[in-house]
């Protein structure tokens, strides 16, 4: 009797995104998700979310990031997601949010009686607040030597696999970006700040790209490598700005020359 042959598994097509926190996640999953199904059906998204910011974390460092990369996100998400292989994987995105990484010392500043919080920072353009001066400078050396390595790159390894992968950032972060709330500290205010995006997006189609790629604070007109240069420059990663309309213009022009 002749042996059956075990019937071929459908092919895949996953772009991993990177974000820092469950709010990036909540925002953007849903909104890329419909987005990208619009216009190109056989791409799937998967959002990956670590509990620690990759780029800032004292243990990591240009020469090891990208492989604590895989140790976050990609081993956690392969082992939690059976139906997906390494093979299936496309290209991957990373966000980050700058959080003021880098502007000058002199912007960085202790915490004074007007600028104070229990923990983490204060920012008040074009000025970054902590605890100490010297730990602001110190956390923004770290993340900014992370971010200048991951930003060279144009590929990285999932695990064995070799990818296309690109970083893209806000700053200060999503909650400045979209709703001008600078300094958000409670993570169910984060949370729901994240959510009212996600159903503006669900109830209005063209909302999500409209407040991505055609917000005033987008930087429109740059190659990826312009943006970066503009935003490392002065203080200009604690203001209102992303390049993420970016990602979502090169998705759209390369999925548009593949039909």
């Amino acid at each position: 009797m002749a042996r059956k042959t075990k019937p071929k598994r459908p092919p895949k097509r996953v772009i991993l995104f990177i974000v820092e926190g469950q709010s990036d996640k909540i925002a953007l999953e849903m909104p890329m998700k419909t987005w990208l199904e619009e216009i190109d059906p056989t791409l799937k998204v998967e959002f990956l979310v670590a509990k620690t910011d990759v780029t800032s974390d004292w243990r990591n460092n240009p020469q090891n990031i990208e492989k604590k990369i895989n140790t976050y996100y990609f081993e956690p998400f392969f082992e939690m997601t059976p139906g997906i292989m390494r093979k299936d994987i496309v290209e991957v995105v990373q966000i980050c949010d700058l959080d003021g990484t880098f502007i000058p010392d002199e912007c960085c500043r202790a915490f004074d009686e007007a600028h104070f919080a229990d923990d983490g920072y204060i920012y008040d353009p074009p000025y970054v607040y902590g605890k100490t001066a010297d730990e602001v400078i110190a956390r923004n050396q770290r993340k900014a030597n992370n971010i200048r390595h991951l930003s060279g790159l144009s590929s990285i390894k999932v695990e064995t696999k070799t990818c296309p992968y690109s970083v893209f950032f806000f700053s200060s972060n999503i909650e400045h970006y979209i709703y001008d709330k600078l300094n958000v500290e409670e993570s169910s205010e984060k949370v729901a700040l994240a959510r009212k995006f996600a159903n503006q997006c669900d109830d209005d189609p063209d909302w999500f790209m409209r407040r991505m790629c055609r917000h005033s604070q987008a930087l429109k007109g740059m190659t990826h490598e312009e943006s970066w240069a503009y935003i490392m420059d002065g203080a200009n990663s604690v203001k209102r700005h992303t390049n993420f309309n970016l990602c979502l213009e090169n998705l759209l022009t390369r999925i548009q020359g593949e039909s």
